[in-house]
């Protein structure tokens, strides 16, 4: 029997899930894709478009609203290069051992502690991301969403040494940057957290920049390239809230119940 499927307003139409057994499934069959997916996140509504929180404080006060433009980069570089300068000199650009952060391990830490910034929150455990998804009780008759990101257009091989611009600057084609910080919390080790960015791009989807798929038709389809995206029904939603799932504490138990399903 094929998947269900979903219509939504930001991806078109995508596939859905409704109970345990049918995400594992999902994803068994992406990883048996050659290109399996190496970062989740998950969000409680799939409304919502995958924005940083840096690109969502910006329009929420109204900034780049000219979509397909370079402004929204423009003004997330400027807020962030000011952001940097602050916080070094409040004394904070140094690691444990006094040496000098660059400026992305600087923001991964100003991020970890609540700062704004272009740095998107994924993870390398799928269980993680439907939690994430589903821990929300406010949205549970509302779908949510899990997005997966092949190995295929992910970059990690950049010497960001020299600073986070000038590589970002010199990135030939559409590609997305996965960062996993030198200097680990314990909340990040704990969720197996990475970073997801690149050059802002102002779509309807989002603006982390994922090219889209030439072969989109017919659906179901996948409308971005390298990227899997998953429904997740209100009934499952309920159905792991029931559990205790939603509690931070009870994640070994959402990650041992879909083993079973395996």
């Amino acid at each position: 029997m094929s998947m269900k499927t979903v219509s939504t307003e930001l991806f078109g139409e995508i596939r859905e899930v409704s109970s345990l057994s049918e995400y594992v499934k999902r994803l068994k069959s992406i990883y048996y894709d050659s290109a399996a997916p190496r970062g989740w996140r998950g969000q409680s509504l799939v409304s919502w478009p995958l924005h940083p929180t840096a690109v969502r404080r910006i329009k929420k006060n109204g900034g780049s609203k000219h979509p397909f433009q370079n402004g929204l980069e423009q003004q997330v570089r400027k807020y962030e290069k000011e952001l940097i300068t602050r916080a070094r000199n409040q004394g904070h650009g140094t690691n444990q051992t006094g040496s000098r952060k660059t400026d992305l391990e600087l923001l991964a830490t100003l991020q970890h502690f609540g700062a704004a910034t272009r740095l998107f929150d994924f993870t390398r455990n799928a269980m993680t991301a439907l939690w994430f998804a589903c821990k929300n009780e406010e949205y549970h008759d509302r779908h949510g969403l899990v997005v997966g990101l092949q190995r295929a257009t992910s970059s990690e091989k950049i010497d960001f040494g020299s600073g986070i611009y000038d590589a970002l600057d010199s990135l030939r084609g559409r590609l997305y940057c996965v960062y996993e910080p030198t200097e680990k919390y314990d909340r990040m080790t704990a969720q197996q957290g990475i970073l997801v960015f690149s050059r802002l791009v102002d779509r309807e989807y989002g603006s982390v920049d994922f090219p889209p798929k030439d072969d989109v038709d017919p659906p179901p389809y996948e409308p971005l390239e390298g990227v899997t995206l998953t429904a997740i029904a209100p009934g499952l939603k309920d159905q792991l809230c029931q559990s205790g799932v939603e509690k931070p504490c009870r994640r070994r138990q959402l990650r041992k119940r879909c083993i079973q399903h395996l």
